[in-house]
């Protein structure tokens, strides 16, 4: 791990297991395998000071080739919040997945003002080259509560056949021990 002066971080790790016997209990996508040498996991993460951070890891297998990947991006600053997502999964009977998975994933939130937010999020399955969900919300804080309502539409797929939407509504008192902080909430009062 590097941490400059400037105040951004980054980091590499390479990874394998070896092992004297083989064991074939482990799933085919898992990295490791029935051999005695574990596929290669490479990981790297970056974090700038202005409020960027992307991370990535992987399963490197003896052919070259990504079996199992996930990548993570996101931006952040005292307003709104983006973040993106990506995996890779390769099909494994052993793990109940009958075809491969690729799919992206992004969600974003928006402090519309002090008290109000809102947000998004939509997941896209690139195997199947279609929207898979889509979703927003909208929430109120204050010092003594906070109050959200979010939808939620999930389309018809091999596992979920019906599209269905979901509406939450929820309600949360604040103050009373429950673990949160109101400070930022607080009102001041001057005579």
């Amino acid at each position: 791990m590097h941490q400059a002066p400037a105040g951004w971080t980054a980091a590499l790790t390479f990874g394998q297991v070896w092992r004297t016997e083989e064991d074939s209990e482990f799933s085919l996508s898992s990295g490791l395998s029935r051999e005695t040498v574990s596929d290669l996991l490479i990981a790297g993460r970056f974090s700038a000071p202005f409020g960027l951070t992307i991370s990535a890891r992987g399963l490197l297998d003896k052919d070259a080739r990504f079996n199992k990947a996930e990548a993570l991006a996101s931006w952040s600053n005292s307003r709104l919040d983006l973040n993106a997502s990506y995996l890779l999964l390769v099909r494994d009977n052993d793990e109940d997945r009958a075809s491969g998975q690729s799919e992206w994933t992004f969600d974003s939130t928006y402090q519309v003002s002090r008290h109000w937010a809102a947000s998004t999020e939509a997941r896209y399955d690139l195997a199947d080259r279609r929207l898979d969900r889509l979703g927003l919300g909208l929430q109120y804080r204050n010092e003594c509560i906070e109050v959200g309502f979010a939808a939620r539409r999930n389309y018809a797929s091999a596992s979920n056949l019906e599209p269905s939407t979901d509406f939450d509504l929820t309600v949360a008192l604040k103050g009373f021990s429950t673990g949160g902080s109101a400070k930022e909430y607080r009102r001041t009062c001057a005579f």
